[in-house]
């Protein structure tokens, strides 16, 4: 981090430079019913329905009927619809065999009927078309399924910013999403996990986002991304939130080993349309990764303009309802923004049953906008965000300290450099959502760690609520609880009922004379080491990655070399699956010529071996009397190492050993008692 930050810029500098989510002006949902079923019908409407705000009057979207023969797709229309069109092309830009792929792969992998993405085209239309009526003559052909007006992008609006200087939203739950405790955990920080942005444009320069440098963005050859407000800052902030680098200077990423794919949802060629970027999206990586919609649109009767109100999920619109839906069936996580319109979208009366996931789910997960703690009322709906049954899990909606901006850090030495921009307010169904998108990469990454495969998106979606921190305030309001990533992993568990192993390896003879104790879980990994017992020696146990299958070798170092040992460990893996590594207890007996005995209690049945390891001088004798019972082993020699079992004598619960040493002054012995 820069040690100081410069000084505040005035209000109008920060409404010019800071936005909330970009929005897809979009027709509302009780008009968009009513359109569909004018569109759809087999007899003509008495007036053609007009246009609304924030839908194209020249491109139409259509999805033909399954079956359509759309090899020639300007055929399937009338004469005189044809005429009115001055282009028609593929709304997908990703070849018929790929979609097709997409598709079967998908059915196959999810079981559920996916859209025929082939039927899906643009059509522009000719200047002067009255397009109202075009539309209305379009939807009487009966090879017709689907007729929409394409949605125009609109420009994020200004917000008067709070400063915070910090990441707290990195913090342990309920108040952040414990992505700190996450990097503790292999996989835990998203690694082998890519996260696809679908945005405007980014300014992949930022010193604090390596991972985005000079990356290529998902286009089609020939194509470029065309941001219709010149404005990279919402996509830099968004970027920051999720894979900043893990470094000593500005903010760092939720999933920071997490690699980025960045799908421009405005192209020079195709316009907006970012039903496409997700599809590309979905081409470029694989089941398992992760797709975040920066996006939002129109819905229940209002329009989605810079004042927000009535603005929800962009998947309202059919085209990136079925994208979604595709790439869901194809294994990936979509994270998808709620919007910042307030809308209730159980609102029947407003929004029919549009997001009714009984009647339509895309299988994404939709995230609404939580107050942080700082502002008094954790966890509790921002009043702009939208919500209702349909929203998943919430984000910090406001408060997010990130890269871009420039309204909380400049460089000194060139305030104007966007590579050194921070803000410490990003806020909005914008800041929300990279949070989710980062806390599913770092379940993600953790999963594939584990199982060797992804979660899927349902999956996830329901990891993600059912261990989340509880809403707060009016949960009628429903936006769905925070994630929270330590109880989420405690989940994500291997079957597995074996308890770790815990074994006595090596003794060095020293002095000092050290025991070396092997711990290992092969299944769901190691959790926990406690020393519960340590009499006469000091106990060191390395760090390890929780649920880490590798051995942890535990070294006891005796104290007093004269004098027994005692260590008892108790292990525990990911599963809560306990081995108590009962007493290991070690002797050293040196001999004056006189027979040496040591008595030892309170000796747990399980420890039922002795092993003699003889020094050099070694003693020639030893009596092992257990409860009364007497083993002898004699004839030893310098240096030998022979174990005895006595468990013949041994009883449940304590045992009583006395040890018995003969050899010539000077001869020595270490002696383990062990299971």
């Amino acid at each position: 981090m820069r040690s100081a930050p410069p000084q505040v810029p005035a209000a109008s500098s920060i409404a010019a430079r800071l936005s909330k989510l970009p929005t897809i002006p979009a027709i509302g949902i009780l008009l968009f019913a009513l359109i569909v079923v004018s569109w759809a019908g087999n007899s003509a409407a008495a007036a053609p329905l007009p246009i609304p705000p924030g839908y194209s009057s020249e491109i139409i979207h259509v999805k033909f009927q399954d079956g359509t023969d759309v090899d020639l797709p300007q055929m399937v229309l009338s004469p005189g619809l044809r005429n009115a069109a001055a282009s028609i092309t593929r709304l997908f830009s990703l070849p018929t065999q790929k979609l097709n792929e997409m598709r079967a792969r998908g059915r196959n992998r999810s079981g559920k009927t996916l859209s025929d993405l082939n039927l899906w085209f643009q059509i522009t239309l000719q200047p002067g078309t009255d397009t109202a009526a075009f539309i209305e003559n379009l939807r009487g052909l009966a090879n017709v399924e689907i007729v929409e007006p394409a949605p125009l992008p609109a420009p994020p609006p200004a917000i008067t910013p709070n400063f915070t200087a910090n990441q707290g939203y990195l913090d342990a739950a309920p108040g952040g999403i414990d992505a700190r405790y996450s990097w503790t955990i292999p996989g835990g920080s998203g690694s082998g996990v890519k996260i696809y942005d679908v945005e405007y444009s980014w300014h992949q320069t930022h010193e604090d986002l390596s991972k985005a440098n000079g990356i290529p963005l998902l286009l089609e050859p020939g194509d470029s991304a065309d941001d219709p407000f010149d404005d990279d800052n919402h996509g830099t902030a968004v970027l920051g939130e999720m894979i900043a680098d893990n470094d000593t200077k500005g903010v760092t990423g939720i999933s920071w080993s997490s690699d980025i794919g960045l799908a421009p949802a405005n192209t020079v060629n195709l316009g907006y349309n970012p039903a496409n970027a997700i599809l590309l999206a979905a081409d470029d990586g694989a089941a398992g990764d992760v797709i975040l919609i920066e996006q939002q649109a129109s819905v229940c009767g209002k329009l989605c303009d810079a004042t927000q109100d009535g603005c929800g999920p962009s998947e309202v619109s059919s085209s990136i309802f079925a994208a979604i839906q595709t790439a869901v069936a194809n294994g990936f996580v979509v994270v998808e923004a709620a919007g910042n319109g307030g809308e209730n979208l159980d609102n029947q009366a407003a929004c029919g049953n549009i997001f009714d996931r009984s009647v339509r789910d895309s299988g994404a997960i939709i995230v609404g906008a939580g107050r942080p703690p700082s502002s008094g009322a954790d966890r509790q709906r921002e009043s702009f965000s939208s919500y209702g049954s349909r929203v998943d899990v919430q984000g910090w909606g406001s408060g997010v300290m990130t890269t871009g901006y420039g309204l909380f850090y400049t460089n000194p030495d060139d305030p104007t450099d966007p590579d050194f921009w921070y803000i410490a307010t990003f806020n909005g169904t914008s800041s929300a959502s990279p949070i989710v998108a980062g806390a599913a990469a770092n379940l993600q990454g953790i999963a594939l760690d584990r199982f060797g495969a992804p979660l899927t998106s349902s999956q996830m979606r329901t990891l993600l609520v059912e261990t989340g921190s509880p809403q707060l305030g009016d949960t009628t309001q429903h936006i769905g609880p925070r994630p929270n990533l330590r109880e989420a992993i405690a989940q994500l568990v291997i079957e597995d009922d074996t308890p770790p192993s815990c074994v006595l390896t090596r003794v060095i003879a020293g002095p000092p004379t050290q025991l070396q104790i092997t711990t290992q879980d092969t299944g769901s990994g190691l959790d926990e080491i406690n020393v519960l017992v340590a009499t006469n020696a000091t106990v060191s146990i390395p760090p390890f990655s929780t649920g880490t299958t590798d051995p942890v070798l535990v070294t006891a170092t005796k104290i007093n070399q004269s004098q027994a040992a005692r260590v008892n460990l108790e292990v525990i893996d990911v599963n809560g699956n306990i081995t108590t590594c009962d007493p290991v207890i070690t002797q050293t007996i040196r001999q004056d010529g006189q027979p040496v005995s040591e008595t030892l209690s309170g000796i747990p049945q399980a420890e039922s071996k002795v092993t003699v390891r003889n020094g050099n001088p070694g003693v020639s004798q030893l009596d092992i009397k257990v409860n009364g019972t007497t083993f002898r082993v004699s004839g030893l020699r310098n240096n030998q190492e022979k174990t005895i079992d006595v468990s013949s004598a041994m009883v449940e619960g304590d045992n009583t050993f006395i040890l018995t040493a003969y050899g010539k002054p000077g001869s020595y012995a270490t002696i383990l008692i062990h299971d």
